[in-house]
């Protein structure tokens, strides 16, 4: 979801976009509804940190889709509770889990954390 977050802004990009309309997110009309209530689910997850992100990065794709001219229809309604989603993302502690579990691993170099740096900076 990540990925298709940091990629869906970008769909100036004709090979992007092209991609983007072959995807379920676009394509499938009930992939939208059933991850939806994946991510809506209380913490069934065995990490709750994890769950957090990916409430965040379906919450940041909602808003993106909802803007899209490809977007289905019938997904406005699930896509309006975009701010529902970060707000529970973030009060699951989504950064500090990123935090925690992410930026301070050994294996999360400094140029990882710059490119990560420069694709959320656009």
């Amino acid at each position: 979801m990540a990925r298709l977050a940091c990629g869906v802004h970008r769909v100036s990009i004709p090979f992007i976009a092209e991609r983007l309309q072959q995807q379920p997110l676009l394509t499938d009309p009930s992939f939208i509804p059933s991850v939806h209530s994946l991510m809506k689910a209380e913490p069934a997850w065995r990490c709750s940190g994890l769950h957090a992100v990916a409430q965040l990065a379906w919450g940041l794709t909602l808003r993106i889709i909802s803007q899209h001219p490809a977007a289905p229809a019938d997904s406005q309604a699930t896509c309006e509770e975009d701010e529902e989603v970060v707000e529970r993302a973030l009060a699951s502690g989504a950064f500090g889990f990123l935090r925690s579990e992410v930026l301070i691993a050994r294996n999360f170099t400094l140029e990882v954390n710059i490119f990560c740096f420069n694709v959320m900076a656009g």
